[in-house]
């Protein structure tokens, strides 16, 4: 799964749950930054339902909800 950043701040953290989770995974960046423009791909993510969430530089959140992942999904994000 590859997250582009959409949006005018760069990216921190990048968090992933099944749909069917009460609770965010761990951040999939660790010390990496996706960059204004940027992308980051994610692997090893079965195909399923996921709610992703991503906190900007500014500490911002942004979150798409039931997102069908699958092999060559690219999720594009925007944080205002």
């Amino acid at each position: 799964m590859k997250v582009t950043n959409n949006s005018s701040l760069s990216i921190y953290f990048l968090y992933l749950s099944p749909t069917s989770s009460s609770s965010w995974g761990p951040d999939q960046l660790g010390s990496t930054t996706i960059p204004i423009g940027g992308s980051f791909t994610v692997y090893d993510i079965p195909p399923d339902t996921y709610d992703l969430k991503v906190t900007s530089s500014s500490g911002t959140n942004a979150f798409l909800y039931g997102i069908s992942v699958y092999a060559g999904y690219t999720a594009a994000v925007t944080v205002n």
